[in-house]
């Protein structure tokens, strides 16, 4: 058997064995190569990686280059169209509700068995002004009539004949010589001819009254309307003063208007009498109107002030308005000069319009419409801003669309829009 000292000699010859030579004849043991060849080799990969971020970043920065130089090279587009200052009318939209002139609530005048009604006596039916309605018996206002009637003849009667004693006393007593006048009255028998006047008189406004009553036994329509109200059935007995129907005026309606000061200084000062457009909300219809007259005050709680337009519907219209009926009313205003008409998408949120000068510079005033409609601002040109009173001009590039990055005195590249581009704008169909 082998010692220790035997085993450690036979490692160390394996390992003697194991080494090599190099170029040099220095041996090196190949998994032990020096640590001063991998330092290099680190070396040269980092350096490798440095130049390849350098060229990296260099080429970056000449594409931002490019790029911002093209920005540079590019101005924005900005479309304009062009107005010319005018005169222009204002008008005042507002919301109203057409009501018939006349609502009546029909009433009987006396009491009594109900004895016909009308067919036309129904709800939505149309009628007629003295169109019969309906009739209550009437053989007791007959009577009262006849007895009327013999009352009158009876005091009519008795005046004749005391007018004949009053005749006569006045032969006697001129016949008797009798110079100067009776101490009484009752000698000419003037109180007699005078209560019998009066009793004709009463008869007469009794006779009056009867026929009246009489008339009041059958109802008739007081103007051409439509019923919008039945009360009675067939076989009732009325009471006086009891609701028989109610009845409309179709034909002749009211549209009153309510304005706020700001409408009420729009509106033209010769208003009395001139035509007013209204339209149907739901119906889509236009008619004419005529502005009437006004409240005569300011309401207290809503601070109003109101005005009153009529419209009458024709017999033959196919179309009518109808009470009820909520429209649109365009009032006519008074008339501006020097401004422009600029459409909703010109003026900001802030109160500002943009415009292209001459230069090609975009530039801005704040400005206060001085009136509306449904697609324009009617403001004052550019001209009556503080800042462009030395500015005089026929024309104005106003900017259709303004961006909010957009500055003062900007650089850009006007583009004047189309009128089939301005239709498109103000949404209007070819």
């Amino acid at each position: 058997m082998k010692t220790s000292e035997q085993i450690d000699q036979d490692h160390r010859q394996k390992e003697e064995q194991k080494m090599i030579s190099d170029e040099n004849g220095m041996q090196v043991n190949p998994l032990n190569k020096p640590k001063g060849t991998k330092r290099w080799i680190f070396i040269v990969a980092a350096l490798f990686l440095m130049a390849m971020v350098v060229l990296f970043l260099d080429e970056l920065e000449q594409q931002t280059k490019v790029i911002t130089g093209n920005k540079i090279a590019t101005l924005p587009t900005v479309s304009y169209f062009t107005v010319i200052p005018d005169s222009y009318s204002a008008t005042v939209r507002v919301l109203a509700e057409a009501k018939p002139r006349w609502r009546t609530e029909i009433k009987s005048f006396v009491r009594g068995e109900i004895i016909y009604i009308s067919p036309s006596l129904i709800e939505g039916a149309e009628v007629k002004k003295d169109e019969l309605l309906l009739k209550i018996k009437d053989s007791t206002y007959r009577a009262i009539l006849e007895e009327a009637k013999n009352r009158l003849k009876q005091a009519e009667l008795a005046l004749l004949l005391a007018q004949h004693q009053a005749k006569q006393a006045r032969r006697n007593w001129s016949r008797a010589g009798i110079e100067g006048q009776p101490d009484s009255s009752l000698t000419f028998h003037v109180p007699q001819v005078e209560v019998a006047q009066a009793e004709v008189d009463a008869a007469r406004a009794a006779l009056t009254e009867a026929e009246e009553q009489l008339k009041y036994t059958q109802l008739r329509a007081p103007y051409d309307g439509l019923i919008t109200r039945k009360f009675i059935n067939p076989g009732e007995s009325l009471e006086i003063a009891q609701p028989v129907a109610e009845i409309m005026d179709v034909s002749h309606l009211d549209i009153p208007v309510m304005l706020d000061n700001k409408q009420w200084q729009l509106l033209s000062r010769q208003w009395k009498g001139l035509p007013a457009s209204i339209v149907s909300i739901n119906r889509g219809l236009k008619w004419t109107a005529v502005i009437e007259r006004e409240g005569g005050f300011i309401d207290s709680v809503s601070r109003l002030r109101r005005v009153h337009l009529t419209y009458k519907n024709t017999a033959d219209a196919s179309l009518p308005l109808l009470p009820g009926e909520f429209v649109r009313v365009t009032l006519p205003g008074n008339r501006f000069n020097d401004l422009i008409r600029v459409p909703q998408s010109a003026y900001t949120r802030d109160g500002l319009v943009w415009y292209v000068n001459s230069a090609n510079q975009i530039q801005r005033y704040r400005v206060k419409p001085a009136f509306t409609d449904d697609r324009y601002f009617y403001i004052p040109s550019p001209s009556s801003d503080s800042e462009n009173e030395s500015v005089k001009q026929n024309s104005w590039h106003i900017v259709v669309t303004p961006l909010s990055s957009y500055l003062p005195g900007m650089k850009v590249e006007p583009h004047e829009i189309s009128p089939q581009e301005m239709a498109t704008i103000l949404g209007e169909s070819n």
